[in-house]
């Protein structure tokens, strides 16, 4: 059953991060696990060559991700964070999930690996988000069948919002699932910047996407908060 199942990961500069993940995952040795680096220096490489196959890209999630795409063999492509935290029944639901084939994909419920309020808050909000709109993001551990993914072109050429925007074109497509899970990320770019802050940058980030502003320009208030 498990056989069905490639998960990329994109990673740069993740030593710190990755080992949890990558540990949960060997734990099913019919998954194929392919990690996608974008020219990391600190020796992410290396320790993630001992779980699966790594390829190489140029940086930026989209371009990673639809590298790690173009080596999977599985049918169904599961794309996780570096720094997700998974239970071990997650990619067996895919699995079972996508046994409907009127299922193209979807993703799962999230929770903080942190108990402040504010998070488990803006955690309620993604959920809805995802449950009803069906857009998810990336920390929301979305799958999709590789035959849709590769007739779509794979995720939008863009710096970033390329989650929303496949998930978007998805939707026109058929029917996407939300599981329960859930799946825990990571707090610490909350942590690192401020809960609030970060928030509310993410926030604009999305309201000036749907204005139509453009990626790259999105991109540099991405990168001066540091997100």
């Amino acid at each position: 059953m498990l056989g069905c199942l490639s998960v990329i990961i994109p990673v740069w500069n993740e030593i710190d991060h990755l080992r949890p993940l990558l540990e949960t995952l060997s734990k099913h040795k019919q998954i194929e696990i392919i990690i996608a680096d974008g020219g990391s220096t600190d020796g992410t490489a290396e320790l993630a060559s001992e779980y699966g196959q790594v390829v190489s890209s140029k940086r930026g999630r989209a371009s990673q991700m639809n590298k790690g795409a173009e080596a999977a063999t599985g049918k169904i492509l599961w794309f996780l964070h570096a720094d997700s935290k998974i239970e071990d029944h997650m990619a067996q639901s895919i699995c079972f999930t996508m046994e409907d084939s009127n299922i193209l994909g979807g993703g799962f419920s999230i929770q903080f690996d942190d108990s402040s309020f504010l998070l488990k808050m803006i955690a309620v909000g993604s959920n809805i988000r995802a449950r009803f709109f069906h857009i998810y993001f990336g920390d929301q551990a979305f799958f999709v069948r590789k035959s849709v993914f590769d007739e779509m072109g794979g995720f939008p050429k863009v710096s970033l919002m390329e989650d929303w925007l496949i998930s978007k074109k998805m939707k026109k497509r058929g029917k996407l699932q939300h599981l329960r899970g859930p799946i825990y990320a990571s707090a610490r770019r909350f942590k690192k910047n401020g809960i609030i802050r970060t928030f509310v940058t993410m926030q604009l980030i999305k309201i000036l996407f749907v204005l139509g502003v453009s990626t790259a320009t999105l991109e540099r208030v991405y990168q001066r908060e540091r997100l």
